[in-house]
């Protein structure tokens, strides 16, 4: 999973014009391979040895133009430790990128037939990333952030993130402290052919959940979490790890969640010096979160 993180991440700088060519496509993944590369100076755990997790000729696979707008990236064949079948992307803008001057506007990355040991090895997953930003404005809007099954169900998440100054690579590391989460829908579809697959299923969320819903109920206000928003959560804890239905939270702040709050939070949690329902008001300070449970079949 790391390996396919990192090589979505290094991809990132290196995306192509609304028409990819072959070539293109090729120096676009090469580009993306040689990043990895360096970061496994750093990380080894990182590195593209040969005959691993990228066989190929010089530690590369032979990268494929799809359609017109399409690069994909797809060994011959699979080894058995190899996390993903397929990587396909498309990128709008990136022509300034490649001259030099500007990151991509738009990214959508698809990692298909992902499977991860000890996870989901019998049964493949779709990850899918989509990313876009406004030229000059500090705004990034994840349009897609999907886990899904070949039916279409798991995990999918949308959001708007701001004090993202990503005009230029450079700007994008310097400005990372500033980044601000100010909204975020997620909709998970809760059933046993998902909780089988995803790693959700590990987490005991029913242990403890009458200590921690009593902590949102009194570190939250009214205009936070209403009072059906925390019903619908609390039947959703109730049934878990069991039942099928449909959960859908969307959270909202005006003002953004930024990483100093998080980690506020996180150290006041750690530190077991307060409540948690103190942690909770340290944490989601200004956020308002609305929490919708449909049981059944969708």
């Amino acid at each position: 999973m790391k390996r396919v993180l990192a090589l979505i991440a290094a991809l990132f700088p290196a995306v192509a014009s609304a028409d990819m060519t072959p070539a293109l496509c090729q120096g676009m993944y090469d580009r993306a391979v040689t990043v990895l590369d360096n970061i496994g100076d750093l990380v080894p755990e990182l590195r593209f040895d040969q005959g691993t997790s990228m066989p190929g000729q010089s530690q590369r696979m032979q990268v494929s133009q799809r359609d017109a707008d399409t690069c994909a990236v797809k060994p011959k064949v699979r080894q058995l430790n190899q996390p993903f079948g397929e990587i396909r992307w498309r990128a709008e803008g990136a022509e300034a990128y490649v001259s030099g001057q500007y990151l991509p506007t738009a990214l959508r990355i698809e990692v298909r037939d992902l499977k991860v040991p000890d996870w989901n090895a019998a049964v493949p997953l779709d990850l899918t990333i989509g990313l876009r930003r406004t030229p000059g404005e500090p705004t990034l809007m994840i349009e897609a952030l999907y886990l899904l099954t070949k039916a279409g169900e798991g995990l999918q998440l949308s959001g708007k993130i701001t004090g993202a100054h990503f005009d230029t690579l450079q700007s994008a590391q310097l400005g990372f402290g500033s980044l601000r989460l100010n909204e975020v829908a997620l909709r998970f579809d809760h059933n046993p052919r998902v909780m089988k697959v995803l790693p959700v299923s590990r987490f005991d969320i029913r242990r403890d959940a009458a200590h921690y819903m009593r902590g949102l109920r009194d570190g939250l206000s009214q205009t936070q979490l209403n009072s059906i928003s925390f019903e619908n959560l609390r039947q959703y804890i109730g049934i878990f790890p069991g039942g099928e239905g449909v959960f859908q939270m969307k959270a909202s702040s005006p003002n953004g969640l930024g990483i100093f709050q998080i980690l506020a939070a996180q150290n006041a949690f750690e530190s077991q010096e307060k409540l948690f329902s103190e942690v909770v008001s340290i944490g989601l300070h200004g956020v308002a979160i609305s929490v919708d449970w449909t049981p059944g079949a969708p």
